[in-house]
């Protein structure tokens, strides 16, 4: 098994966590953390907010944690911090609640809760496995130009990044009356890098919002206005080492937390859920069985447009290692607003692909991975109200014999050390 995916409910009195891996021989290499800070699963509350934490082996682990209380000029925080996993803010802003991965070993990992909160918050982990993995923070390019970004973690040449940006110029500090966030995934192991991203914006704690799903972009981040201050997407790879290009940038050096992976194959990309009410999706772009899918969206259908709404909707899918019957349930965060006083959220442990309508009130989709086969994997969607674009990080451990695209979109063979044939 190389994905695990775990809902746990953060202590309210301290100490330390198990989560206990369904299968006790799993030793994992990387963990995504998201949140909603609800305190119950599949139910959709009022306020906006969003977590994402990355861990890699070592202890290397950053966190995210912008906060978007609900409108009418009330106040919105955000946080990047070097030295967690989860954090809450409240509007003062102080940390609430406060968690980390302490440890990971063959078959379970333990949580440290470093400050306590009287809610029992829910936090997914996602645990995964891979040949490498590093986390680091770094800021970003201040001028259109490329940026080669290297860290000491950074010790083998990845096949993968996962990319989480912030408008904030500060580490392990609060600010106050601004929110913004990008989360994005880009692949080397194709003739042209993949990239996909979703980006939400707003303005200071009050009703104007804006968001953007890119395609060919692994870091979109916006602004309320509909305006794009940083736009990159991953143009190289080298010796322990990766290139972004930025192709938007302004003068603030703000931070990103990247993940580094090694992995057998991977493939981000994009499809739509059509037009039936409910449908199953055959999603072949892979062109190998993934391990596991990382899911991003922001309830929009078209790519690329910047959008007076904001929406931030991550899933996964576990793998399914017999059949759909027995296979752990899929999971997703959700967060939803409509530009104005409605900013809702729900976090979903049944679906993988979920999502709100602008007023966060009603579910317009909601499916699941059915099926991994050779080529992909299939979506069954329960509630389709319209085609929606839903942007993917397909990831397997093993090395398939093939790379996903060819200069015209044709299937490559892979020859000796990995190159064509």
């Amino acid at each position: 098994m190389a994905a695990e995916t775990h809902s746990l409910s953060l202590s309210t009195g301290g100490g330390d966590q198990t989560i206990t891996f369904d299968d006790s021989s799993f030793n994992p290499k990387c963990c995504i953390a998201v949140s909603t800070s609800q305190t119950s699963a599949n139910s959709t509350s009022d306020s906006s907010t969003v977590r994402i934490g990355l861990w890699a082996e070592g202890d290397q682990q950053a966190v995210y944690a912008g906060a978007k209380v609900q409108g009418g000029g009330r106040q919105g925080v955000e946080r990047l911090d070097t030295d967690a996993i989860f954090i809450h803010l409240n509007g003062t802003p102080i940390i609430k609640q406060e968690a980390r991965i302490k440890s990971v070993t063959s078959g379970s990992a333990v949580i440290e809760n470093i400050v306590t909160h009287t809610n029992a918050n829910k936090v997914f982990f996602h645990f995964f496995d891979a040949e490498e993995c590093c986390v680091f923070a770094a800021t970003a390019q201040t001028s259109a130009a490329t940026k080669a970004y290297t860290h000491a973690n950074l010790d083998f040449n990845p096949d993968v990044i996962i990319a989480v940006a912030d408008g904030y110029t500060s580490i392990n500090a609060h600010r106050k009356n601004d929110w913004s966030a990008s989360f994005g995934a880009a692949t080397s192991n194709s003739v042209a890098a993949e990239n996909v991203s979703i980006g939400v914006g707003h303005n200071e704690g009050g009703d104007d919002s804006a968001d953007v799903q890119g395609n060919g972009d692994c870091i979109y981040l916006v602004e309320d206005d509909a305006t794009v201050t940083k736009q990159a997407h991953w143009s190289a790879s080298g010796a322990n080492e990766f290139t972004l290009d930025y192709d938007v940038a302004n003068a603030s050096a703000y931070y990103n937390i990247f993940m580094c992976i090694k992995i057998g194959s991977a493939f981000a990309g994009v499809f739509d859920t059509g037009t039936s009410t409910t449908s199953d999706v055959e999603v072949d772009d892979p062109t190998f069985q993934p391990d596991n899918v990382i899911f991003l969206t922001n309830n929009h259908s078209a790519l690329d447009a910047v959008q007076d709404t904001a929406h931030f909707n991550i899933g996964f899918a576990a793998p399914q290692p017999d059949s759909p019957s027995n296979h752990k349930p899929d999971v997703s965060m959700v967060t939803s607003g409509d530009g104005g006083a409605n900013y809702n959220r729900r976090f979903d442990n049944n679906s993988s692909v979920l999502t709100l309508n602008d007023a966060g009130t009603s579910i317009e989709n909601d499916g699941v991975v059915s099926t991994y086969d050779s080529l992909g994997f299939h979506v069954d969607l329960d509630t389709n109200s319209g085609t929606k674009k839903v942007s993917y990080l397909a990831l397997s451990s093993a090395a398939v014999t093939a790379n996903p695209k060819g200069p015209l979109g044709q299937v490559v063979l892979a020859g000796p050390l990995g190159g064509p044939i």
